[in-house]
Formats: C-alpha cells, structure tokens, sequence
C-alpha cells in the first residue's frame, strides 16, 4: 500500500531524536532551562497545523512523513530518557567515578542500562504517538496510499466496508508495535535479573 504509516512509524529517527536530545538534557539543568520552553511549544502545537509549513518547506514525499512521524514521538522518548538518566542511583555513580571510567563507559555501562526501563515505558507511548502522527500526514499528504489515505478515500466513495477494513488493519498494526515494545520490555527485565 505505498508507503503507508508502517514505514513512518518504525523509523528509527523518531526513537533517536529523543534519546539524543533527552540524555544531554538530563545531565545539564542549565539545557534544560533553556530547551524546556521550545519543547513545550512543540508539544503544544498540533502536527496538523505545522502539516502546510512542512509542505511548503519539504513538499510531499517520505522525508516529511518520516518527521512528522518523529516529532510525534519525540516529546515521550525525550522525557523517558531525561527521568530514565536521572533516576539511577547516585551510589552507581561514586563507585564509576572511584573506578575512574570514561564518560563513554559511565554511558553504556551504568546509565543506559539504569535507564532503559523508564525509556521503554516511554518508547511504547511513542510508537502509538508515532503511528497518529504518519496517518495524520496521510490526510494531508495525496502521494501517500498508506492505511490513512485508504480510509480518506474510502470515506469520500462511502465505502464503509473498506474504511472499516483500513481501520482495523490500522489498530492491529499499532497493537503489533506495542506489543513488539512490550517484549523488549520483558526481554530487558530478564537481561537486568528482575
């Protein structure tokens, strides 16, 4: 079916960017100072008011259904992974700081691992943000012929069968991406003993 909101919603930038943002974030509280109020703003502007900016920046196609996508589910990864960061022991740090690691071992090794529970909880609410967020481009977007724009078209040639058909298959793939981050859940659990 095209492109569809499949391909938006499990690329990998939407999980990225937050984490990438989120961890500096969590480590400065001068940057989050300063972030915080452009966060918040993105967060509080609707993805379908920026859809005609986005267009007439990007034009139609893939790239800005990928960032809508991603900015969708930016605002949940960003703060799992602040709190995530934030909420491993202070004990963990003074004893990698008696070990002397490097702040590439501090990240891998204690504060990634710490966090990765409170950033899955965070990655099961984004992908769900992530799917809206690539059929909500699909309405806007005519070069998609993902699930979003079937059930559009079949709205307009009151096909209720096939609109109900798209729907469906759009809830059974957002219980698939909830359930795949609902294992990964499980699979860390098992990893950390717990």
């Amino acid at each position: 079916m095209g492109h569809g909101p499949h391909r938006a919603a499990r690329h990998p930038a939407r999980w990225a960017g937050g984490l990438l943002l989120g961890y500096p974030i969590a480590k400065s509280r001068a940057l989050e100072r300063f972030l915080s109020p452009f966060i918040v703003a993105s967060q509080s502007t609707p993805i379908v008011v920026l859809a005609p900016l986005l267009v007439s920046w990007l034009g139609f196609g893939s790239l800005p259904a990928v960032l809508v996508s991603a900015l969708s589910a930016l605002y949940p990864v960003l703060v799992s992974t602040l709190i995530g960061v934030r909420e491993v022991d202070h004990a963990y740090h003074e004893l990698f700081h008696s070990l002397r690691a490097t702040p590439w071992q501090r990240l891998t090794r204690l504060e990634l691992p710490g966090a990765l529970p409170v950033m899955l909880g965070g990655l099961r609410l984004a992908a769900s943000l992530a799917l809206i967020g690539a059929v909500v481009w699909e309405f806007t977007d005519p070069n998609q012929k993902g699930l979003g724009f079937r059930v559009q078209e079949a709205g307009i040639y009151q096909d209720k069968a096939g609109q109900f058909a798209a729907i469906a298959l759009l809830i059974v793939f957002g219980v698939l991406l909830y359930g795949a981050v609902t294992a990964l859940e499980r699979w860390a659990a098992r990893r950390r003993g717990q």
